[in-house]
């Protein structure tokens, strides 16, 4: 694949991934692991959560599901650093941990498009719709990727299926509009 300019998402993206992490994982019982909740803590610094996830790692008993969070979080934080290599391995393993976790697709889906691998993002974010189809965020995001391979249509059902989710969110609009030019 060729390298695309990809856009970055916002800090606040970051934050809301990790803030959707920490729903996921509140009734999780965080007093079997001690390091559990900073490493599915929004409000941790990047630093801190990445090294309260491998401390929760390397700490044990956690199930599929946390192990894929504490993965992806891992995997967040790299790629806030732009280590988005060593970010794609954080996923891969969030992934062999517990492959119906929604979260980890959409930011391996982030990372393979900032370096450049346009299909396997696109892979990523089915997965992430597959797994969450009410997310209207993974289908703009999906949209404006198709839109970036020259694939009009497809971005224009993306943008469509958002619409009917979130009618009344201006992004979605924005993002049919793009995609109706």
């Amino acid at each position: 694949m060729t390298m695309r300019s990809v856009p970055r998402p916002a800090p606040a993206a970051a934050a809301a991934a990790l803030a959707l992490l920490a729903a996921v994982l509140a009734p999780a019982p965080a007093a079997a692991n001690p390091h559990l909740a900073a490493c599915v803590d929004p409000a941790s610094p990047l630093r801190t959560m990445a090294e309260a996830c491998r401390r929760a790692l390397d700490w044990g008993g956690l199930s599929r599901r946390e192990q894929a969070a504490a993965w992806t979080n891992t995997g967040v934080a790299l790629a806030e650093f732009d280590r988005h290599g060593d970010a794609l391995a954080a996923y891969d393993r969030a992934a062999r941990a517990d492959a119906g976790f929604a979260p980890l697709y959409v930011n391996r889906a982030i990372s393979r498009a900032r370096r450049g691998r346009i299909d396997g993002a696109l892979e990523d974010w089915t997965q992430a719709i597959r797994l969450s189809p009410r997310d209207w965020e993974s289908r703009l995001a999906r949209s404006g990727l198709l839109l970036q391979a020259g694939r009009a249509a497809e971005a224009l059902a993306d943008a469509d299926a958002a619409v009917r989710l979130v009618p009344r969110e201006g992004a979605a609009q924005h993002a049919r509009a793009r995609a109706l030019q």
